[in-house]
């Protein structure tokens, strides 16, 4: 009998311990997308896909970062790529045209965008594309603090190192 609870203890803790990394609600898997209105949360952040098509995240009330596509479309969505690339597309009269991306396409392959519990937005397989915005000494992925241009001219922080994983 104390095996059983032992076993069953130790299965409940390694679910709580991905879920504090993975929750339903600060994640995207290839394929899935973030409509106008749709948000991911975790903790004070919140990255939200606006009416106006631009790609925001906010911690609390206050601008964190952004895509800067605001007005560039109308039914906007954001959507992971199982190629690895996160792109906002403008979905009106069925254009699907492409206004921003993250510019991290790759091989297909089993990716994910997490909202970290710092702010941090990344891209994971390897991490290959980050906002920057983390904060609390998180050491989980470390930012090279050059700039480079994205798609359609946005600057963005591409990851140069990665530690702790």
């Amino acid at each position: 009998m104390a095996f059983s609870i032992s076993s069953t203890m130790i299965f409940l803790l390694s679910i709580a311990l991905v879920s504090t990394l993975v929750s339903a609600d600060n994640h995207l898997l290839p394929g899935e997308r973030l409509n106008p209105g749709d948000f991911l949360k975790k903790d004070r952040y919140m990255l939200i896909m606006q009416q106006d098509c631009n790609l925001v995240l906010y911690n609390l009330n206050e601008l964190e970062w952004e895509t800067n596509t605001a007005n560039q479309g109308s039914l906007c969505f954001v959507t992971l790529q199982s190629d690895g690339n996160f792109v906002i597309y403008d979905e009106h009269e069925g254009r699907n045209k492409a206004i921003w991306s993250s510019r991290t396409n790759g091989e297909n392959g089993n990716y994910v965008v997490i909202l970290q519990k710092d702010g941090n937005l990344v891209i994971y397989s390897k991490p290959i594309f980050a906002t920057g915005t983390n904060r609390f000494g998180s050491t989980a992925v470390v930012v090279a603090k050059r700039n480079r241009k994205a798609h359609f001219g946005v600057e963005q922080n591409f990851i140069e190192v990665t530690t702790n994983l």
